[in-house]
């Protein structure tokens, strides 16, 4: 519409100038104007969003861009640690490996060390348990208490009111040759004229009446036993009287004098020891001076030895008190 008036419009039925009014064409023209203005507003204000939109998309491609870079970046970075993860992880593998197997050969040498050295222990030990042992029973063997018999004592004596009438007495002497004490000392005396020694079995028939009456004997000290005496007559052929010059009689076969002795040292764990002794009359010999006879004994086949070397060791400890056994 032009900004010119011109007159009213016609009406296309009628023909008839409908007429416009100057105010209504003002208003008209006002009209048009402000849809315009408008109109550029909106175009404008289109045109500025647009310009937001695509600076916003513009500074978010930038902020992806970017995000991208950091991304891959990172990725790239990721990689390289997790290959130096890989690599160290096989290095620390290896050396773990390298550090295992110099275990196993240093467990191994210690084992081998150790078994060796324990073996040289036992042997050790083996060696001074029995060196030990050798200079126990070295010691025991030198020290310990050894009674033997020192002698079997004979006296020829007169008898009261019976002028020229002798009686012999024997009896024994047992000495500890050893350098400690012999404990619990328990034994048996016998003298009889017999007509051959006595055997095993009259050997150990205790003497009638007689107890295992304990006792001690000290080292290198001596103890007289038993007492058993026979007419002069009995032991040779004929009492001889009291003149020396007579004192020549022969002696009469058959006077046998024998026993035993148990008993125990002071070192633990030692069995308990045994002396025998047997022995026979064989002669005499005279003092004139004196008007006193020394007998003379010879040993019987059996029945002198000690310990274990007796046959009948184990018979001999069957009598003996319990705590010998």
């Amino acid at each position: 519409m032009s900004e010119e008036y011109r007159g009213g419009e016609q009406d296309p039925e009628t023909g008839k100038d409908v007429g416009i009014t100057p105010e209504a064409f003002a208003a008209a023209l006002e009209e048009t104007k402000r849809e315009n203005r408008e109109r550029k507003e909106r175009e404008a204000k289109d045109k500025q969003t647009r310009f937001d939109i695509e600076n916003r998309m513009l500074t978010a491609n930038q902020g992806i861009e970017k995000a991208n870079k950091a991304t891959a970046l990172f990725s790239f970075l990721l990689i390289l640690c997790t290959i130096g993860t890989g690599i160290i992880t096989w290095m620390a593998a290896d050396a773990a490996r390298i550090s295992a197997d110099a275990a196993t050969k240093a467990a191994t040498s210690a084992e081998n060390t150790f078994n060796q050295n324990k073996q040289y222990a036992v042997d050790s030990l083996g060696r001074m348990d029995t060196s030990n042992q050798t200079n126990r029973e070295a010691l025991t063997s030198v020290q310990r208490a050894f009674l033997t018999l020192q002698e079997i004592r004979g006296e020829r004596l007169n008898i009261p009111n019976s002028p020229g009438v002798h009686m012999w007495q024997f009896f024994g002497v047992w000495q500890n040759s050893g350098s400690t004490p012999a404990a619990k000392i328990v034994g048996d005396f016998h003298s009889e004229r017999l007509s051959r020694e006595p055997d095993d079995k009259k050997f150990r028939t205790p003497v009638p009446g007689q107890p295992f009456n304990q006792t001690t004997l000290g080292p290198k000290a001596t103890e007289f036993v038993g007492s058993r005496s026979f007419p002069e007559a009995d032991i040779l052929y004929s009492d001889m009287g009291d003149d020396p010059r007579r004192m020549h009689e022969r002696v009469r076969p058959g006077t046998f004098i024998w026993g035993w002795a148990a008993y125990r040292d002071v070192f633990p764990d030692t069995p308990t020891h045994v002396t025998e002794f047997c022995a026979f009359l064989a002669g005499y010999r005279i003092n004139p001076d004196q008007n006193t006879i020394t007998p003379m004994y010879g040993n019987c086949a059996k029945h002198n030895c000690n310990d274990q070397y007796c046959p009948d060791y184990r018979e001999i400890l069957k009598m003996l008190p319990k705590d010998l056994q």
